[in-house]
């Protein structure tokens, strides 16, 4: 069965920028896909695509890379977890897998912070029995993972049970069990712990208000975030190549592919938004070798000019 998400993906507050200009975004789900639209129907661009196993119904949203724009959790029923962006890509390096076991998971993706450091990390309940916290950076905190039993099955919820004014999260077994830890994280950072139980609140309503969606830095001068431009793979073995980059604001992303003797191979140009990005190039029938992307970032308070080698393996 579908389910679905409302969501401001171009955060809340002045520095905001809404992929839709009428309202929050609808997330909706079916199988292994995701597609977004705007209040009055229109799609929006990057999504649609299959993640390559079908998706935990459940959607939760939180902000766990602290960029001020929210983005979409999901778990996979084999436990690979990520986070999407506002262009529907997940972040590089993800899904992640919370298991390396094969026991299929029905528990959604919650978005809490669990260690008092001011930002949301992604916790599934997976078959394994296992809680994970992951960060953005895909390193897990500290006294994490946690456990019930295997087999697991459910979804967790977080809450302060004995009103100390502390999070407890509280998860299943596969029988009767209930387990119950106590976060060393207080409960007054509703931006930091964002979707706390399935359907983000006792109400179920799948959607994050105001007060829980982050907001964003004003947009500055770079564009380009520093030490966020990578290809991958890199090198690539017939498949396509993926550029993933952070931009500061808005910018004319223009791309140029030379081989060895400054040849250009291909060329393409993408408006990027403010937040994270993703490109992919397909290098078709090109021969093995080592070529070179030239990427320039146009903006409105500036330009740069960056270079990355990328080697085709045939």
């Amino acid at each position: 069965m579908p389910d679905f998400l409302w969501l401001r993906l171009g955060g809340e507050g002045v520095n905001a920028e809404g992929n839709c200009a009428d309202g929050p975004a609808l997330i909706v789900h079916h199988a292994d896909r995701l597609w977004a639209y705007c209040p009055k129907g229109e799609a929006l661009a990057g999504w649609g695509r299959s993640y390559g196993d079908t998706l935990v119904a459940g959607l939760g949203a939180g902000d766990p890379d602290g960029d001020g724009f929210p983005e979409v959790l999901i778990q996979t029923r084999s436990s690979q977890v990520a986070f999407l962006g506002r262009d529907g890509y997940p972040a590089p390096g993800w899904p992640r897998a919370g298991t390396h076991e094969e026991l299929r998971t029905a528990s959604p993706a919650l978005a809490f912070d669990v260690d008092g450091d001011g930002r949301s990390e992604v916790v599934t309940l997976n078959g394994s029995g296992m809680l994970v916290a992951l960060r953005a950076d895909g390193r897990t905190p500290v006294g994490w993972p946690l456990a019930t039993g295997a087999g697991a099955a459910g979804a967790a919820v977080v809450t302060d049970m004995n009103h100390d004014g502390y999070l407890d999260l509280v998860a299943p077994d596969r029988d009767t069990m209930l387990y119950a830890y106590t976060m060393p994280v207080g409960t007054g950072n509703a931006v930091a712990t964002s979707w706390t139980m399935l359907g983000g609140d006792p109400g179920r309503t799948s959607s994050l208000p105001a007060s829980r969606t982050p907001s964003p830095v004003a947009a500055s001068a770079g564009p380009l975030v520093g030490g966020t431009l990578i290809a991958f793979p890199n090198p690539a073995r017939r498949s396509p190549v993926s550029f993933s980059y952070s931009l500061s604001e808005d910018a004319q992303v223009e791309f140029r592919i030379l081989d060895t003797s400054g040849h250009e191979v291909a060329a393409f140009s993408r408006r990027g938004q403010r937040s994270e990005n993703r490109e992919t190039w397909d290098p078709g029938t090109l021969p093995a070798g080592l070529y070179m992307a030239h990427l320039r970032f146009a903006g409105a308070h500036g330009s740069q000019v960056s270079i990355l080698p990328v080697g085709l393996l045939r």
